[in-house]
């Protein structure tokens, strides 16, 4: 799964496995510092998803909007595929 991002005035990154893979600046490369997989396992604890959840983090913090979710999860009768 990969998730992007985007941040007012900053602009996009985009998490893959536990780590961000793309920043389209250094001012947002720079911002993204720290908020990674121990991080959100240290604050939120087990997370299905850790894309996912790395990429919520950001936003809550940042501001912004998750805008893209490649390879999400299907979810059929409460079970996730």
């Amino acid at each position: 799964m990969s998730v992007k991002i985007k941040i007012p005035d900053a602009g996009t990154a985009v998490v893959e496995n536990g780590k961000w893979k793309y920043a389209s600046n250094g001012y947002i490369r720079d911002l993204l510092v720290g908020i990674d997989e121990e991080r959100l396992d240290e604050e939120v604890g087990y997370h299905p998803f850790p894309d996912l959840g790395i990429a919520e983090m950001a936003v809550s913090l940042l501001g912004g909007d998750i805008v893209e979710i490649t390879d999400a999860p299907k979810m059929e009768e409460g079970v996730i595929y």
